[in-house]
């Protein structure tokens, strides 16, 4: 009879440590699709001050600088 409650225990800690990592995997999942949009965010800002750069260094440029 020991072994037999060993094992039931064991089959439970495994059951549980199941589920848990399912959740676990369901947030990565969300971590990682939070990430994607900063990453995209990120991009166009940075290609939005570049783009602000050249203007103003096209508008200086064409008003005679240099």
């Amino acid at each position: 009879m020991g072994q037999y409650g060993e094992c039931e225990e064991t089959k439970q800690d495994v059951q549980d440590m199941q589920v848990r990592l399912a959740v676990v995997e369901s947030k990565v999942a969300k971590i990682e699709e939070n990430i994607e949009k900063i990453l995209s965010n990120t991009n166009w800002l940075v290609k939005s001050i570049v783009g602000g750069m050249i203007a103003a260094l096209l508008a200086f440029l064409l008003k005679g600088g240099l």
